[in-house]
């Protein structure tokens, strides 16, 4: 995926999946490009389109050029030829040897020559600018905001506006189990108009049962249960088979035996003005529960902050070798995602109308709007073990008071002997004034 994108309102799929879609692609959900994923695809892209002649009009040919090395190589009639020379290796560097000349290459590389000679790319090699993308706070445009809250009373005992299912019990007084079995919904377990516990499933179990001890008075017992969608799953073998809901609700404990019954929420609403600037806009809701949000009756769509696994994650990210879905992951024990993209479009000048649907309870007076910006990480390079100190004159005699600037690698100007084995990287943190 190239482009991430956002599923506005209730479009998104699931289960368990609120508005973002972003999957770390190129470009993210709120159009910003990624750096250096973004470049380095760039470059890969005009390095293939330097080959496009040849890859379309000629034949192809594969050569073993060694253990783990081997070169695809395309050549037609005229003579124009093109070759992507790769190292299989996982682990080690390799020097490969193609056509009678020495190309060094990376471990788990692939090196693109338009006209089998000149390297134009390598797919391990990262020259392109670094960037950090953050969610710059905005507090003062809800900041004291005056919040008008509408208290619904979903359940039996009023009119709902939604689907509910409802259970009227008669029983002398005792404290009973109630046994709740359901597929990746969440759900609140109310009685007698109050809220009693929640449950859900998750992406990776999506069943789940809930066992609560209940107490009934003696006569007509009230207990209503509220399903919260999130989201149906749209993906996979047999998923149109995959159920969600309530499967079973039980008590047990009363003289006849078990029964089975198979046969708390707000609304805030205030008057926003746009954040300054055009950046992309997102609205953190890591202080509330779980629910819908509108601006302006356009569906920003359902918000549930909820923490993902503490387990799974990697310190370091080490693409190198075969694809796994679990090798690189990151953000163990955060937000699942904390902002929702708001398009600017959607603003007007002043007196926007911000609605917020809550079904677990939240504090509505630490909403906030952030600004999505791109920054360089400065102060965070080091010199390593491996530094050739003729690298900050040579940058500098290149770079220095230039709008762009391109480094040779040459042994004139780097020391190509030092650490032998070890790839060499050349980061470089620039101060504008």
């Amino acid at each position: 995926m190239y482009h991430g994108g956002t599923n506005f309102g209730r479009t998104s799929g699931g289960p368990f999946i609120t508005t973002s879609y972003d999957y770390e692609a190129p470009i993210d959900e709120y159009g910003l490009p990624r750096l250096p994923k973004w470049a380095h695809l760039k470059q890969l892209h005009l390095s293939i389109k330097l080959c496009e002649h040849v890859l379309l009009t000629g034949e192809p040919n594969h050569v073993s050029l060694g253990p783990s090395e081997e070169a695809d190589v395309f050549t037609d009639s005229s003579g124009a030829c093109a070759a992507f020379i790769s190292n299989m290796d996982d682990k080690n560097d390799k020097t490969v040897v193609f056509r009678n000349v020495s190309y060094h290459l990376p471990a788990w590389s692939v090196s693109i020559l338009p006209d089998c000679k000149t390297v134009v790319f390598n797919t391990a090699k990262v020259g392109s600018q670094t960037s950090v993308v953050e969610m710059a706070s905005e507090t003062k445009g809800l900041k004291g905001l005056k919040w008008d809250v509408f208290l619904e009373k979903a359940g039996i005992w009023g009119e709902a506006d939604f689907v509910k299912t409802g259970l009227l019990i008669t029983s002398h007084t005792q404290n009973l189990p109630l046994t709740i079995c359901g597929i990746q919904q969440a759900y609140l377990l109310m009685k007698m108009k109050k809220l009693q516990d929640s449950a859900s499933g998750n992406g990776t179990h999506s069943p789940f049962i809930l066992k609560k001890p209940i107490s009934l008075k003696a006569g007509k017992n009230e207990i209503a249960l509220l399903s919260m969608t999130v989201g149906l799953q749209n993906a996979g073998s047999f998923y149109e088979w995959v159920g969600a809901g309530i499967t079973s609700v039980k008590i047990k404990g009363f003289n006849n035996g078990t029964i089975d019954l198979s046969a708390h929420n707000w609304t805030y609403k205030a008057i926003v003005d746009p954040p300054p600037g055009d950046e992309p806009i997102g609205l953190d809701m890591i202080h509330m529960g779980k629910g819908l949000a509108w601006l302006n009756g356009e569906e920003i769509g359902r918000y549930w902050p909820r923490k993902s696994p503490t387990h799974g994650c990697v310190q370091e990210c080490n693409y190198r070798g075969k694809f796994d879905p679990d090798k690189c992951n990151t953000g163990c024990g955060e937000p699942t995602q904390r902002w929702y993209h708001v398009p600017r479009s959607w603003f007007k000048p002043s007196g926007n109308v911000l609605v917020i649907f809550e079904e677990k309870g939240g504090d509505p007076l630490k909403i906030e709007f952030s600004r999505r910006k791109i920054s360089g990480s400065c102060g965070s390079y080091a010199k390593g073990d491996c530094h050739d100190p003729n690298s900050i004159s040579v940058v500098e005699k290149v770079c220095l008071n230039q709008n762009k600037c391109a480094i040779e690698l040459t042994e004139e100007k780097f020391r190509k002997g030092l650490c032998p084995s070890v790839t060499k990287k050349l980061a470089v943190e620039v101060v504008c004034n």
